[in-house]
């Protein structure tokens, strides 16, 4: 059973009695675009790493280690993908001790600088290439 919160603005799972299980192959879907969401992938909230507490009980859950094995995100209320907006970021579920948590998480900054320097080599040593064949003829 699903829970909605207002007051947080996210879902949470209830359990009535027993254990929470979910089993192997299962899909997550994440919807931010229902009509009740001002979601948008480009706000600066999503700029950084986030952790939510969804399933917190005293009895461990019955999970796998990736708790889903698939994970589906909608677009924004803008309609916007998160990979469009924010790409390498991530949804990942995770299991620890008795409770299970959704992780958020966005590509460090050194990773585009590496990749920006990467692509600065590349393009140095086409046009180096270029210049030093011209010398040569």
């Amino acid at each position: 059973m699903w829970i909605r919160d207002g007051a947080i603005a996210f879902d949470g799972v209830g359990v009535a009695g027993g254990i929470l299980t979910i089993n192997s192959g299962m899909t997550s879907s994440l919807v931010f675009n229902d009509a009740a969401s001002s979601v948008n992938w480009r706000d600066v909230f999503w700029s950084s790493n986030h952790q939510w507490l969804v399933y917190d009980n005293t009895a461990t859950p019955s999970v796998t280690p990736g708790v889903f094995d698939t994970i589906n995100v909608t677009v924004d209320s803008l309609a916007q993908s998160l990979g469009s907006s924010r790409a390498g970021s991530s949804f990942t579920w995770e299991a620890s001790g008795n409770d299970v948590y959704l992780n958020y998480t966005v590509p460090e900054p050194s990773t585009y600088v590496l990749l920006a320097l990467g692509l600065v080599g590349v393009l140095a040593n086409s046009r180096l290439k270029r210049f030093f064949g011209r010398l040569r003829r």
